[in-house]
């Protein structure tokens, strides 16, 4: 794994490369409860607050993203410590558009096909100087028991491949790493590498098997834009 990491360094210097592994959080996974302090909490935010927080730029919330929310009816985590939002984490469901999971505005982003029974984490974030309280954690946490988000769902999300942090967090919870996922720009061309079809939590039900998680590259202009204020 370091080789690779300093493989990767070493090629993004030279050209643009967005790579990432992906996890796999099956629903019937077993986890302990976090041991928190009584400070600590998570809720659903709502848009307003998050417009409330879009203020605040650590948290990188832009007019599109809250139009995003709207659009795609995501369902956004936050933790919280004595009462103020310190971290914060979405959930899709469904068809995942690329733009929803992409590392950076020069590139395209990689889209997601999802079943049913299967949500997909992204834009996780902790200010800086809460993390390590496995505050990532007890958002995931609070996610699966909330009907609303993940409950009784099986949850995927991408990283890039030298976050090792994140890594760690949620490999705690029972994610496993089941593909890699790719995109790289040359000669003003996007390239990708997609993994195949992901089986959900290598269930032997077959129709477990024939509904899989499908990384999918972006449609031309399948991005949908905020109308510009």
């Amino acid at each position: 794994m370091p080789l690779i990491n300093t493989l990767y360094r070493a090629v993004k210097r030279f050209i643009p490369l967005d790579a990432t592994h992906v996890f796999y959080l099956p629903a019937d996974a077993n986890h302990k409860p976090l041991a928190i302090s009584e400070n600590m909490s998570c809720k659903l935010l709502s848009i307003d607050e998050l417009r409330t927080l879009s203020s605040d730029d650590e948290f990188a919330i832009s007019p599109q993203f809250l139009h995003d929310v709207s659009e795609f009816q995501l369902k956004v985590v936050g933790s919280q410590i004595n009462n103020t939002i310190v971290g914060m984490s979405c959930f899709a469901l469904g068809e995942v558009p690329a733009h929803l999971n992409t590392g950076g505005q020069e590139f395209q982003g990689i889209g997601l096909k999802l079943p049913q029974d299967t949500g997909y984490l992204f834009k996780v974030f902790v200010k800086g100087e809460h993390r390590g309280k496995r505050l990532v954690s007890l958002m995931i946490q609070y996610a699966m028991k909330h009907e609303q988000v993940a409950s009784g769902r099986s949850i995927v999300t991408t990283s890039d491949i030298n976050n090792r942090a994140f890594r760690s967090s949620i490999m705690r919870l029972g994610f496993d790493t089941v593909g890699i996922a790719a995109e790289t720009i040359m000669f003003g061309k996007h390239f990708f590498k997609l993994p195949a079809p992901i089986p959900q939590a290598q269930k032997s039900d077959a129709l477990e098997r024939s509904n899989p998680i499908i990384l999918t590259k972006p449609e031309p202009n399948s991005a949908t834009k905020a109308e510009p204020a």
